[in-house]
């Protein structure tokens, strides 16, 4: 009797999904768990791989990923259209049609930007005609299913999206920041002729006044002061002074000279003494009232008009202070003049860059742009500075041991301690050559405790030791080491695009120096060849992210863990990047803003979509011969293991024996289409041949694999504008061994 083979018994292998593209390791070596081909995920902290999330425009109105939508059961009896406003006959509240579904019963809108409750057996009416009546007042978020959930909200999302517009003018965007949790933003105007600049508002891009600027000389005491109003002697012409820029001499000794920043002005100064407002008495500062009545303001040099009952501005009025009735007068003579003020404009085409610093006073944006002179603005007052070059356009800006420093070519240039306006070498000014032209300044920790500034050239990096003039001490770093423009960023150590790719400079506290080490191999061959196309960097705080961004919409996301990078993944948006903006809110979270090409201003993460289009995104892992590399293998299954937030969706499929379609035919071919549902409430994990959702067992079709091959190659594919993210961290794959090859 012959005795049956026994059967043998299926394997199991568990594939950890980690370490990000890798191009240049042969597929033998590879980890099984990096990527071969890669677009649109990320490394996730935990350790897998994870859909980006989308962005959206921005320009202080509502953003698209918080608009929300309602369920309204309805009978019908006229015709309700996508795009109709809808008025309830009861409180004429009003909503935006987004959807109109007739296939169930009841039929039902779907609407957005409802202005209150619609109430049950209530008319609506579209256009002043009734088309239909509510059955009940309406749901808010109340699809039937997660699938329909993600579909609505999505349509909620691009209705308000069509509000929100491109900054006023024309081509790109210049440059673009945050100050105080406002967006700020520079284009050239429509016109092509200057540069404007403006910022988000509820209502949307307004454009923000430069004001004027006025040189005076000979300022004496008492001096003016930023809030003051100064009126010519002979002109009569008053105005109000928003920045006081002291560039030499002094108050005391009566030889100040500077410009005056106006807010406003009225009338027209010509060479002449200006006067200053001042309070007979002497008295300059304090407490006052007005008439009589406490205004509970104090006084600092503005002239008091304001009216006892309507505080508004009218002439006339006296002071009571300390117990004497004082009355309002011009101090003359505290400064001169040489003709009227002149408006501040911007040269068209600059390339913005910014650095928000507190600089002895609050925090103030300082920025600069390759062609205008260099500006300090404080979200109301811009103030151009003046370093005395005679080109006066610094390339690059930072803030440093309490001094401002700008570059122009070769040169690093800082003003004196604590005082931005003030570029005299006498009071701690000076000049610093850097050998080869600056493409970046980075701040960081020196050997003793004390702050170093890198400076950045194309072929060589230099340290800046010390904290003033009296110590100042430039190091070359190394000469073969160096950081291209626009890509030098600081997360836990410095990181920039050099000769040899992606780079980290790290610091050393033994011996207070730095040492390098590329960060790029694994994708050397693609990130290199962009060296030169490099627009923007930027860093993500929340996911320990440097990121650098390309001329052909591309980037790269190097996420980063305990000083260690653990995956590098290439993405490619729909829009063109120039200029990006990386910051915190002052309630701590974090703002990530790009410049398009397009003129408008986009938010990163956020939405899940880019700017309404699709995210295509695909991962491709290395072939896999789970240890075995000429053992042929049947291929039975994979489970993989996914966690989510949200309605998910993807496409698998995978390629066997190094995808030779000539030895076998690929299933790549014909992919499966799988569901993800996930509570948006909270946080699951599961296994695809098992999991569970709201304490509802669910069973997904499984992932069912077939053919012999001696390796395989798993593919994730989605192409979607409403699915909320996915995070896999790794797969179970069963299979049976089969035989060893020839």
């Amino acid at each position: 009797m012959r005795q049956r083979q026994p059967v043998p018994a299926p394997k199991f292998s568990y594939l950890a999904f980690r370490g990000g593209l890798d191009e240049v390791t042969p597929p033998w070596e590879a980890d099984p768990g990096t990527l071969r081909e890669a677009q649109n995920y990320e490394m996730s902290l935990n350790g897998g791989y994870k859909d980006i999330l989308g962005y959206e425009r921005k320009d202080g109105r509502p953003a698209p990923s918080a608009a929300t939508y309602a369920i309204l059961n309805v009978t019908i009896t006229g015709e309700f259209s996508v795009g109709d406003t809808i008025t309830g006959q009861n409180n004429s509240y009003t909503a935006e049609v987004l959807a109109v579904v007739t296939s169930t019963t009841p039929n039902y809108l779907v609407i957005t930007k409802t202005e209150g409750p619609f109430e049950a057996a209530e008319s609506l009416e579209v256009s002043a005609t009734a088309e239909g009546t509510a059955i009940s007042p309406q749901l808010v978020g109340g699809a039937s299913s997660p699938l329909l959930h993600a579909q609505y909200t999505n349509f909620a999302a691009d209705n308000y999206r069509a509000d929100i517009l491109a900054v006023p003018g024309s081509g790109s965007v210049l440059g673009v920041a945050t100050l105080n949790d406002i967006v700020y933003a520079f284009r050239n105007n429509a016109g092509d002729t200057a540069a404007d600049m403006y910022k988000s508002t509820a209502a949307g891009w307004v454009q923000v006044p430069l004001g004027q600027e006025l040189p005076f000389t000979q300022g004496n005491e008492p001096r003016i002061q930023d809030g003051d109003t100064i009126r010519g002697v002979t002109s009569n012409t008053s105005a109000v002074v928003g920045r006081v820029s002291l560039e030499s001499g002094s108050w005391e000794g009566g030889d100040a000279a500077g410009r005056l920043i106006l807010t406003s002005q009225t009338g027209t100064f010509i060479a002449e003494e200006i006067k200053l407002l001042g309070l007979v008495g002497g008295q300059t500062s304090g407490l006052y009232e007005i008439n009589g009545y406490p205004a509970g303001l104090a006084y600092s040099g503005e002239e008091i008009t304001p009216h006892p009952y309507s505080m508004e501005a009218r002439p006339g009025n006296y002071v009571y202070f300390g117990g004497q009735v004082i009355f309002p007068q011009l101090i003359e003579g505290v400064a001169r003049i040489t003709g009227d003020s002149t408006a501040i404009t911007l040269v068209k085409d600059g390339s913005y860059r910014f650095h928000n610093s507190n600089l002895g006073t609050e925090v103030r944006m300082y920025g600069c742009d390759g062609v205008n002179r260099g500006f300090e603005f404080d979200g109301a007052v811009f103030a151009p500075i003046a370093s005395g070059m005679e080109t006066d356009a610094p390339d690059h800006v930072i803030v440093h041991n309490n001094h401002l420093f700008y570059s122009f070519g070769n040169s690093v240039q800082h003003s004196a301690l604590g005082e931005a306006f003030n570029w005299e070498p006498i009071l701690g000014a000076s000049e610093i050559n850097a050998e080869d032209i600056v493409t970046g300044f980075a701040l960081q920790p020196g050997d003793s405790g004390d702050s170093a500034l890198l400076i950045f050239s194309e072929n060589v990096a230099h340290i800046l030791y010390g904290n003033t003039t009296l110590d100042w001490n430039l190091v070359e770093y190394r000469e073969e080491i160096g950081g291209y423009e626009n890509s030098v960023q600081v997360l836990d150590d410095t990181y920039f695009m050099g000769q040899r790719g992606l780079t980290s400079m790290k610091t050393s506290q033994k011996f207070g120096n730095f040492v390098s080490a590329s960060i790029s191999d694994r994708v050397r061959d693609s990130i290199n060849v962009k060296k030169t196309q490099i627009v923007a960097s930027c860093i993500s705080r929340n996911k320990n992210q440097y990121r650098i961004f390309f001329d052909d919409k591309s980037s790269y996301y190097v996420t980063i863990l305990n000083g260690k990078v653990i995956g590098i993944m290439p993405i490619i948006f729909d829009h063109q990047p120039v200029c990006v903006a990386s910051d915190e809110t002052l309630a701590g979270s974090e703002t990530l803003l790009f410049g398009g090409d397009d003129g408008y201003v986009y938010e990163m993460e956020k939405g899940t979509s880019f700017d309404g289009n699709p995210i295509e995104a695909a991962m491709i892992f290395q072939f896999n011969h789970l240890g075995s590399p000429r053992l042929k293998k049947k291929w039975k299954s994979a489970a993989l293991e996914i966690s989510g937030d949200g309605y998910g969706q993807f496409y698998f499929a995978y390629d066997l024996g190094y995808g030779n379609a000539s030895e076998m035919p690929q299933p790549s071919s014909t992919a499966n289409l799988v569901d993800a549902e996930f509570a948006v409430s909270r946080w699951d994990e599961m296994v695809w041949d098992a999991f569970t959702w709201d304490g509802v067992t669910l069973e997904p079709s499984n992932l069912r694999l077939s053919g012999s091959a001696e390796n395989i190659s798993m593919i994730i594919r989605k192409n979607s504008d409403f699915m909320e993210p996915l995070e896999y961290s790794g797969a179970f794959i069963r299979y049976l061994p089969r035989r060893y090859l020839r």
